[in-house]
Formats: C-alpha cells, sequence, structure tokens
C-alpha cells in the first residue's frame, strides 16, 4: 500500500542508471578506464579517455534505455560556412557511414562536428569486447575526421578534456 502523505516523485533517471551502471561494468570487463560524469537533466553519461584531448561519451537517456549512444567531439567551434560544413560532414559519412559525422550547429555561436554512434544497450553490456570495438572504431574515426579538417576552410579546434566541453558535449550528444 503506497502512504498517502509520501509525495516524492520517482527519479525520471532511474531506468538510465541502470543502464549506464552496467555499462560501466561492461566498460570495465573491456578493459577500458572510465568515469561517471553528472547527469543532465534527461540522461546518465559515462567517459571514456584516450590520447591527449579526446574522449567517448556513452550516453543513455532517459524513456530511450534500450539505446546507448558512443558519441566523440570531432571538431568545435567550426567556421558557419554551412555549406561547406555539410559537404565535409556528407563526404565522411559516404566514406563510413556506420560512424556518421554530423554538423552539430544549434543555433547557437559553436558549430562542431560530432561522432555518433548508437547501439542496443542490451548488446553493449552482454558483450564487452564488442563494445570495446564499437569505442575504439569511433576513436579511430574522430582522429581521421581531425585529420581531413586540417585540410579544410572551416577552422575549428579540438574538444578538451575541459569540464566545459564535457557539458557541451553532453548536452550536443541528445539533441
Amino acid at each position: 500500500m503506497t502512504d498517502p502523505t509520501d509525495f516524492s516523485l520517482p527519479d525520471p533517471l532511474e531506468d538510465a542508471h541502470d543502464a549506464i551502471q552496467k555499462l560501466g561494468a561492461a566498460i570495465q570487463a573491456a578493459e577500458l578506464n572510465v568515469a561517471q560524469l553528472p547527469d543532465t537533466s534527461v540522461s546518465s553519461n559515462l567517459l571514456l579517455g584516450f590520447g591527449d584531448d579526446g574522449y567517448v561519451l556513452v550516453t543513455v537517456v532517459s524513456g530511450n534505455e534500450v539505446t546507448t549512444y558512443l558519441t566523440t567531439g570531432a571538431a568545435a567551434d567550426l567556421d558557419h560556412d554551412r555549406l561547406a560544413a555539410l559537404e565535409f560532414a556528407n563526404a565522411r559519412t559516404r566514406e563510413n557511414p556506420a560512424l556518421p559525422v554530423f554538423l552539430h550547429d544549434g543555433g547557437d555561436e559553436h558549430w562542431d562536428f560530432l561522432v555518433q554512434q548508437s547501439h542496443p544497450t542490451a548488446i553493449l553490456t552482454e558483450n564487452p569486447g564488442f563494445l570495446r570495438g564499437m569505442i575504439q572504431a569511433n576513436i579511430a574515426r574522430t582522429v581521421a575526421v581531425r585529420e581531413a579538417l586540417g585540410g579544410s576552410t572551416l577552422g575549428g579546434r579540438a574538444y578538451e578534456a575541459t569540464p566545459e566541453d564535457l557539458q557541451r558535449l553532453a548536452q550536443r550528444a541528445i539533441v
């Protein structure tokens, strides 16, 4: 029986938290270093670092816990040339449709390229080797995108392991 004086609301991220905990265990089983990040208003996130200035964000969105997103910030603060940016992202995606490159222009002053995959959460939690392979593929793709960007006129910079860039990526990963 429910207590009629209990006005507490259920945690809307409870299922996302459960999924992230299982993903964290799978990531550790895959022998990768992982850190829990603060939740956003709609998602639970883990962070995997690589190299000097890169990382993969692992995201589970509340209400869609069956899907996990693996996202890297390939570039931040691009020049605002929509046609050139879309042509660049589309060309990279044609090269490897399994690891699409997205332009996040969000209507603000900061335009970014993201590399993002989505996978069923259950497959990733039950197969740490597959999870590791997908994370490594995302990292390799991000490096390739950054190298290709160096020959373009779009400018930009690599995402950095700063609180500001982590929050920026967490917000862009779900929009």
